[in-house]
């Protein structure tokens, strides 16, 4: 075909292809849907964490801009990302399993990674499949429709994806090129993001492999670690496994709330794990799932402290003591032969209000 009978048939095959879409657009917005929930149903299977999953379909104003500005002969074979999803997540190595995830359990036609287009440049990234999806993966034969029908993943993290957003509207303020020395900032931000996209990805893995050496170093029994939320969270987990989920919540309540349990105990001269073990009561654990309906990691390290030494805590504790003992843990205390009452009159004593009041009446 020459270059005239294309210029004839271009308008013809555009037209009809706008037609068609227009006809089947809610397909591919079921088509997106369905892809995007698969992908998150596997997401959680494998324990991979994610910020977002979203998916959006190409609205039929769209599909007609791009066929025109693309110049595209055949539309309907050309143009394949009329359902896409995005899957966002924290950092790239969580990228990178989102992608082997993507590729097990689609069929996939193409793969573009941008990062490697780019060589030694910097500017946008991220990973980009053409999908189809398998048979075995729509429950009805109502779906069979949706066999053959090509969409588009991207996956990206957080970082790269605020790169795009602001690449892909900076002609909001420029249009066309950018002068040469903002196009030098532009570069330099985008190198920024990168290197600190790298960073957080190497702080992440960083972590993962502290908390892997406590829960280690805790199950061996090796406990002169210094207190901190981190090592607390994954000891008391590993101390008090009988105890979870009910009745204790395997987590701390707040990041607020760890870090105050973390305080408390250092003000009471506890700061590494060996300290706080040492002062558990061997039948803490019977005792506790006898009285505890529900208690949080927090709330528990706060029993141990207070049937340890009640005044020493509420010494320690007088201007943050912010969590009020529930009738859960009075209960406790009153199985290791503590004055319940009384316990509750030191607590109500050294709230913020009776702190300030007890400064006021001393400067008065």
């Amino acid at each position: 075909m020459d270059m005239a009978e294309q210029k004839i048939s271009t308008p013809l095959s555009i037209s009809e292809a706008i037609s068609w879409y227009r006809q089947n657009k809610a397909l591919y917005d079921r088509l997106g849907q369905t892809a995007a929930g698969l992908i998150e149903e596997a997401l959680e299977e494998a324990h991979i964490p994610y910020h977002s999953i979203l998916w959006r379909t190409k609205s039929v104003e769209s599909y007609e801009k791009k066929a025109l500005t693309r110049g595209f002969l055949r539309p309907r074979e050309q143009i394949h990302d009329m359902s896409g999803i995005r899957v966002i997540t924290f950092v790239q190595s969580e990228a990178n399993a989102v992608c082997r995830t993507v590729q097990k359990i689609f069929h996939i036609a193409e793969v573009e990674d941008k990062s490697a287009q780019r060589g030694n440049s910097f500017g946008y990234r991220s990973t980009h499949f053409l999908a189809y999806l398998r048979k075995q993966q729509l429950k009805e034969p109502k779906d069979y429709d949706l066999l053959n029908l090509p969409f588009e993943i991207q996956v990206r993290t957080l970082l790269q994806h605020a790169w795009a957003e602001i690449e892909h509207d900076r002609n909001y303020k420029f249009e066309g090129t950018l002068p040469p020395d903002l196009q030098r900032r532009f570069a330099m931000l985008a190198a920024v993001l990168e290197l600190s996209d790298r960073e957080f990805d190497a702080i992440a893995k960083a972590i993962d492999e502290y908390v892997a050496s406590i829960k280690a170093q805790t199950a061996k029994g090796i406990l002169d670690i210094p207190i901190n939320t981190t090592s607390l969270r994954e000891y008391l987990l590993t101390r008090f496994k009988e105890l979870i989920p009910l009745p204790l919540s395997p987590r701390f309540a707040t990041r607020r709330d760890a870090e105050e349990i973390v305080r408390e105990l250092h003000g009471m001269g506890i700061d590494t794990l060996a300290k706080l073990d040492n002062i558990i009561p061997p039948d803490f654990v019977e005792k506790a799932q006898k009285h505890l309906e529900l208690s949080t990691l927090a709330a528990i390290v706060r029993d141990i402290l207070i049937i340890h030494d009640a005044d020493a805590y509420f010494r320690v504790t007088r201007q943050e003591h912010s969590q009020p003992l529930t009738p859960d843990s009075l209960q406790l205390f009153k199985a290791y032969n503590l004055d319940s009452e009384l316990i509750k009159l030191k607590e109500a004593a050294v709230t913020p209000e009776a702190f300030w009041k007890e400064i006021g009446e001393a400067k008065g």
